[in-house]
């Protein structure tokens, strides 16, 4: 490792602990010209320390990328705040890896702003993931062959009748168990087609005031539910028997969509508490709220929709809010959330009047 230069104030002490740290450590200037690496920075890249100081920082990043890190560098450097997550980055033979950053802002002797980038390699783990990944696929696909005898022998069993209340009970819960095991099955697989781009988007006619009532007396069933009233509404009002709200969109995507954010509601609103559903008709796209009386703290609202974040729930795989991202953004839509501890927590959704063509006329009887 070579000593920072001059305009970087450094303590003996610290460059001790950077140069023995495992965490790949650089340290840019405002032109994003490398002035400081450690041996984990230059031993990940396979570059010597010479090789590097003097360089600009796009020097380890792929092409296609290069402007996008150059301008984020920029913004960085200009006091606004870092893009934190997994970046794809490429050594000095120019083999891909990936790594997780993090940086903070640093001023130099000069008066100067430097930037303190921190990498850590995940290029193993995320190959590991992949193909986790696409195991996990095709043993879902594989799945459902013998699932679908499962869910078939019931019916099989009780046309040969002299069966006991018992066993008739027994069969029940074998085919209910089946069904949910498939839809489970067929959610994931979507899950994956939503992520690869891939979901065949077939919008029929549908009647969303309907299908959410399904979905509150699911949610009403389910485990998460504590004792929690609910109710739907239509413009703020209690939806009556006779009303109905018509639109295109996807009937298998929007149950899953609305089932994630009610299951999330019964599980953070407080036992005995209302958990609400109200569908806003606009001219260009129908709002649907969420609301329960629970609140999520304000430092992870800005990552709730990513993959795997998850909060104060025990079991809980912080897949249900990637889920609701991944659908409403599939079908041309936009999800978003406010909490507050006085005011509940409001998932709210935006879908398009047609999830197939733009502009299809919504039909609202009430």
């Amino acid at each position: 490792m070579t000593a920072p230069s001059p305009s970087i104030a450094l303590s003996q002490r610290m460059l001790q602990v950077i140069t023995a740290t495992p965490v790949g450590i650089c340290i840019t200037n405002a032109q994003g010209m490398f002035e400081f690496v450690n041996p984990a920075y230059c031993r990940f890249y396979g570059y010597s320390a010479a090789e590097l100081l003097g360089q600009h920082f796009t020097l380890v990043v792929p092409p296609d990328n290069q402007a996008l890190m150059t301008e984020l560098h920029d913004r960085f450097i200009a006091g606004h705040s870092e893009v934190r997550g997994e970046w794809e980055v490429v050594d000095r033979h120019g083999a891909t890896r990936q790594i997780i950053a993090d940086a903070t802002l640093i001023e130099g002797n000069d008066g100067q702003p430097r930037k303190v980038t921190f990498i850590m390699d995940i290029t193993e783990r995320t190959r590991n993931e992949r193909m986790r990944e696409d195991i996990e696929r095709l043993m879902r696909h594989d799945l459902r062959t013998p699932l679908n005898a499962i869910i078939n022998i019931p019916a099989l069993l009780r046309d040969d009748g002299n069966l006991t209340a018992e066993q008739n009970e027994l069969l029940e819960i074998i085919e209910r168990s089946a069904h949910t095991m498939a839809e489970m099955i067929e959610a994931s697989l979507n899950l994956y087609k939503l992520e690869a781009g891939t979901y065949p988007l077939q919008g029929k006619r549908l009647d969303l005031l309907e299908l959410l009532a399904r979905v509150l007396a699911d949610g009403a069933k389910s485990s998460a539910h504590q004792g929690q009233h609910s109710v739907l509404m239509l413009n703020g009002q209690a939806v009556r028997a006779q009303d109905q709200y018509h639109l295109h969109g996807e009937p298998l995507l929007y149950y899953n969509l609305f089932a994630n954010l009610i299951k999330n509601a019964f599980e953070a609103s407080p036992a005995g508490a209302r958990v609400s559903l109200n569908v806003a008709p606009g001219p260009n796209v129908t709002r649907v709220e969420v609301h329960n009386q629970g609140s999520i703290p304000e430092g992870i609202q800005p990552q709730l929709f990513d993959k795997y974040v998850t909060h104060n729930k025990v079991g809980g795989s912080g897949l249900g809010t990637y889920s609701a991202k991944l659908i409403t953004e599939a079908v041309g839509g936009s999800i978003g959330v406010h909490s507050t501890a006085e005011s509940g927590t409001l998932f709210w959704v935006e879908l398009p009047q047609n999830t197939r063509s733009a502009g299809a006329p919504v039909e609202l009887d009430h």
